[in-house]
C-alpha cells in the first residue's frame, strides 16, 4: 500500500445541520465522530455508503449524504459528494495535509442503527455535559488547522508581492525626496522668512562637532548649512528609531514634528543673518506616542544608506549586497529589503568612483 495515497478522514455523523447567522451559514450539531484511514486510489462513494461507518448498517445506506466544508472560505462553502469524481477532487485538494473532515447526514426516514445513539443522549447517560461540546470543538480545531495551513501558503505567496509593492513605494519616496532636495538647494531665500524668524548676531549657541552616527540636537546647536542640519536630523531619527513629518522644509527654516499624530516631539531651526549657518531655535524632545522604536525605518532612504555604505566599501570594496545588508542592519538596528540595499550600494560606488561617464573622461587620450 502506497503511503502517499493514504488519508486520515474524520467523519462527523448522527447529527444534523442547523442554520446560523454567522459567516458559516450553518453548523453541524448533535453529532459524534470517528476517524479512518482511506486509500484515495481505491475508495469510492459506494464504499463510503456500504463499508465505512455505522450508517452502513442502516436499511438504506445510500440515503446518507456526505458533505465537505471548504476550508478558508468565507462565507463558508459546502460541497455535497454526489459521485466519485467529487470525492477524488476532495482528496486532491488535501494532498498536502493528507487529512480532511466529512459531515454525514441521514434522512429522517433512514433507520438508525441501535448501536449509534446521538451524542446528547450519551452525554446524558454519562452525566458528562461537556462531551458534545468537546466533539464540536475538536471538529473546529481540525478545520482551523487546515485553514491555518492554507492561509500560511497564501501569505507566503503574497509576501513577495507585498515586498515588491513596498519597494516600489520606497523608490518613489526616494525619488520625490531627491527632487525636493535638489529644489531646496537652488531655491532662493524667501523674504517671508525674515519676518517670521528672530535672527540675532549674538552668538549664544555653539557649533556642534557633528557626529555622523549620533548627532547632538539641543536648542542653540548650530550647523554649517541647512543640508548639514537635514542630514543630522535624519540620522538623529534613525538612531532614535522614529520618523518625522516636515511642516516646513525651506532654505531658511525647517520645522518638523513626530510623524505620529498628536505626539509632542517637535523641532524648529532657521538660518542666521549670514544666510548660511543653521541654528536649532526650539525643541520639544519628549515623545508622548508609543511609536518610538517602531518607525525609524521610514527615515532610511537609499541616499542615506549610500552615505553609510561609503566607508564600508572603502575598506572592503568587494563586499556584496547580502553581506552589506547584514552589516548595515546590525549596526543601525534596521530591517531592509534587499533591492533597496542593491540600489544604495550602486549609489555608494558612484560617490566613491563617480559616474561611469565621469570616469571615462579621466582616461588619458592616446
Amino acid at each position: 500500500m502506497d503511503e502517499d495515497t493514504l488519508y486520515k478522514v474524520t467523519f462527523i455523523y448522527d447529527g444534523h445541520w442547523k442554520q446560523v447567522k454567522s459567516a458559516y451559514g450553518q453548523r453541524y450539531v448533535e453529532g459524534r465522530q470517528f476517524t479512518d484511514v482511506l486509500d484515495s486510489c481505491k475508495i469510492t462513494l459506494i464504499d463510503l455508503w456500504e463499508d465505512i461507518g455505522p450508517w452502513s448498517k442502516s436499511s438504506n445506506p445510500q440515503r446518507v449524504t456526505f458533505t465537505y466544508m471548504v476550508p478558508n472560505s468565507m462565507p463558508r462553502q459546502y460541497v455535497e459528494i454526489t459521485d466519485d469524481s467529487k470525492l477524488l477532487q476532495i482528496f486532491k485538494e488535501n494532498r498536502r495535509t493528507k487529512r480532511f473532515t466529512l459531515y454525514v447526514v441521514q434522512n429522517e426516514d433512514t433507520a438508525t442503527s441501535q448501536s449509534t445513539l446521538p451524542i446528547s443522549q450519551i452525554a446524558s447517560e454519562r452525566g458528562d455535559n461537556e462531551v458534545l461540546q468537546q466533539v464540536l470543538d475538536d471538529v473546529d480545531d481540525l478545520e482551523e488547522n487546515s485553514d491555518a495551513e492554507e492561509e500560511y501558503e497564501a501569505e507566503q505567496s503574497l509576501e513577495a508581492e507585498r515586498e515588491e509593492e513596498s519597494e516600489e513605494e520606497n523608490e518613489m519616496e526616494d525619488a520625490q525626496e531627491e527632487v525636493q532636495h535638489e529644489m531646496d538647494l537652488v531655491q532662493p531665500n524667501d523674504n517671508s522668512c525674515s519676518g517670521n524668524e528672530v535672527l540675532s548676531d549674538n552668538f549664544e549657541g555653539e557649533f556642534v562637532e557633528i557626529d555622523s552616527e549620533r548627532p547632538k540636537m539641543v536648542v542653540g546647536s548650530r550647523f554649517p548649512s541647512v543640508e548639514h542640519f537635514r542630514d543630522a536630523l535624519n540620522q538623529y531619527c534613525v538612531t532614535n528609531e522614529f520618523a518625522v513629518k516636515y511642516l516646513k522644509n525651506e532654505r531658511c527654516r525647517v520645522t518638523a514634528k513626530c510623524k505620529v499624530g498628536k505626539c509632542n516631539w517637535r523641532i524648529h531651526a532657521s538660518v542666521l543673518p549670514d544666510e548660511i549657518t543653521f541654528e536649532v531655535k526650539t525643541l520639544n524632545e519628549v515623545h508622548t506616542c508609543t511609536s518610538v522604536n517602531k518607525v525609524g525605518n521610514e527615515m532610511v532612504t537609499s541616499r542615506w544608506l549610500a552615505t553609510k555604505m561609503v566607508p564600508i566599501l572603502h575598506k572592503t570594496p568587494e563586499l556584496g549586497a547580502s553581506k552589506l545588508k547584514m552589516e548595515v542592519q546590525n549596526k543601525y538596528n534596521l530591517t531592509l529589503p534587499y533591492t533597496r540595499v542593491q540600489k544604495a550600494r550602486a549609489k555608494a560606488i558612484e560617490l566613491i568612483h563617480g559616474k561611469p561617464a565621469e570616469s571615462y573622461r579621466l582616461i588619458p587620450e592616446s
